[in-house]
């Protein structure tokens, strides 16, 4: 629904990998900016905080821990990486770039999402979205909870959408320009 207005980024982990990956943005435009990035990630962090805190005010004080399951942090961590690198390298390849698929990109981004969080969801929570662990982790530490997940949730995630950049850059050469040797 805000493709025509924003590119549609509610992920700052695939708005980071728009950013790196130098493609033309969900909405049509010119390439993104870092300056546009950080913009889009300020707010999007902003508003999955508000999110959880909406959710927090709706169930009376309940909050989501953003917690790996018991004994499963370094899977917890892996899984995280690889579904937002594949969620960040679905959304480069389909809603990107020269060849996009403007009727079906927004169904193959959510069948990623729901991959991604079905498979993961018992072993971290299925996050995938440095926003949302934001939310859960500044939420659930108003009772008690702490924040030292959400630094290594985010930080993964952030490295799931740069190295899909990189490989998008790769998988799709022919449509970038060529270097000048």
């Amino acid at each position: 629904a805000l493709g025509s207005v924003s590119g549609g980024h509610f992920n700052p982990a695939v708005t980071l990998a728009v950013a790196c990956s130098g493609r033309m943005g969900m909405n049509g435009r010119a390439g993104m900016k870092s300056t546009q990035a950080l913009h889009y990630i300020l707010v999007q962090t902003f508003a999955g905080i508000c999110g959880a805190f909406t959710y927090m005010i709706l169930m009376s004080g309940k909050t989501v821990a953003l917690t790996p399951a018991t004994g499963a942090s370094t899977q917890a961590l892996v899984g995280e990486f690889i579904f937002t690198f594949l969620l960040c390298f679905v959304a480069l390849s389909v809603a990107t770039g020269k060849n996009k698929l403007v009727e079906y990109f927004g169904l193959a981004i959510a069948a990623c999402v729901l991959a991604g969080g079905t498979a993961m969801g018992p072993i971290s929570g299925g996050s995938l979205n440095p926003a949302i662990s934001a939310g859960l982790s500044f939420t659930d530490s108003t009772n008690g909870g702490t924040l030292e997940h959400f630094v290594s949730y985010s930080s993964v995630q952030f490295l799931g959408g740069a190295f899909a950049a990189l490989i998008c850059r790769q998988t799709h050469a022919s449509e970038y320009p060529k270097e000048i040797d």
